[in-house]
């Protein structure tokens, strides 16, 4: 025999597991809405308090905690040049040296006597020597004739003849110097300015 209440009962449960789970989306739905009023609530609250900043504010501008935009002026204005600021002076231009004029050759000037019969004068050199001098003496026609050679053992040249006194072959002119009888043949001695030279023949 079939029994007839099982579906009934089946019926009923089912019927009441619906009404359970309705019953559950109902209170999720509520406590969304709950917290979304209570975030809404939140917020607005939030937003009253910056409106009431603002309208507070002497200036009705945000405070300086949110600036609206950023002007630097130390690097957008342009420095303006002071009275203080060195001026550059445009340079002066240097004088060119002037090159020293050259001087001519220094010479020196000899006083000659030949065996105290003759005197003259003549410009040497600031190099030349006593041989120098006669040969000097020659070229400037101030003397009539010179014979002169090199000694191999006197290491000089040898005066033989001047104004054709003297022999060929022997030596027998001498000089002296400002008086001084030099201690070398004239080739060696040199020549200097304001000297008086007097050469003399003492052979036969």
């Amino acid at each position: 025999m079939i029994n007839m209440k099982t579906p009934k009962k089946l019926s009923e449960k089912i019927v009441a597991t619906l009404l359970l789970s309705v019953s559950a989306v109902f209170l999720v739905s509520a406590v969304v809405i709950k917290s979304d009023a209570k975030e809404t609530n939140v917020l607005g609250t939030k937003q009253s308090a910056e409106s009431k900043t603002i309208h507070n504010s002497p200036t009705g501008k945000l405070p300086s905690a949110y600036p609206t935009s950023l002007t630097i002026n130390n690097a957008l204005s342009t420095p303006t040049p002071t009275d203080s600021a060195q001026k550059v002076s445009s340079p002066t231009a240097m004088p060119s040296p002037t090159q020293a004029p050259q001087s001519a050759p220094q010479t020196n000037e000899i006083t000659v006597t030949i065996n105290d019969s003759s005197s003259f004068k003549v410009s040497v050199p600031n190099n030349a020597n006593q041989c120098d001098v006669l040969k000097k003496s020659l070229d400037e026609g101030k003397l009539q004739s010179l014979t002169m050679r090199y000694d191999d053992n006197l290491s000089t040249y040898g005066v033989y003849q001047i104004n054709g006194v003297g022999r060929e072959n022997q030596i027998w002119w001498t000089y002296k110097i400002n008086g001084q009888i030099p201690s070398q043949g004239c080739s060696y001695i040199r020549a200097n300015n304001n000297d008086s030279v007097v050469w003399k023949y003492v052979g036969n």
